[in-house]
């Protein structure tokens, strides 16, 4: 009688045991998961604010490359090319 009297006890203890260490186990994985989802943003913004920088650099390039040219057009006489110029003269 004593060991199935043990045998009862353990079945009643084992389930909210069980119980306890599964929403323990629940609430790590919360954990873990807000964790790494921080984390993943934290990455994502911070490439897409190292591209973004990326871009307006290279739209601050192209818009002095492009004021480059448009002074050369401009400029009396024309840009120093053989293209409308005698052949004589050069």
């Amino acid at each position: 009688m004593g060991i199935k009297k043990m045998t009862d006890i353990s079945r009643y203890i084992s389930m909210p045991v069980f119980s306890i260490i599964i929403v323990a186990v629940l609430l790590l994985d919360a954990a873990f998961y807000n964790s790494i989802r921080t984390n993943v943003e934290t990455n994502c913004r911070e490439i897409g604010n190292a591209r973004l920088t990326w871009v307006q650099q290279s739209l601050e390039r192209y818009v002095t490359i492009t004021s480059v040219m448009e002074g050369r057009v401009k400029e009396p006489g024309g840009p120093m090319s053989p293209i409308g110029r005698s052949w004589r003269t050069l």
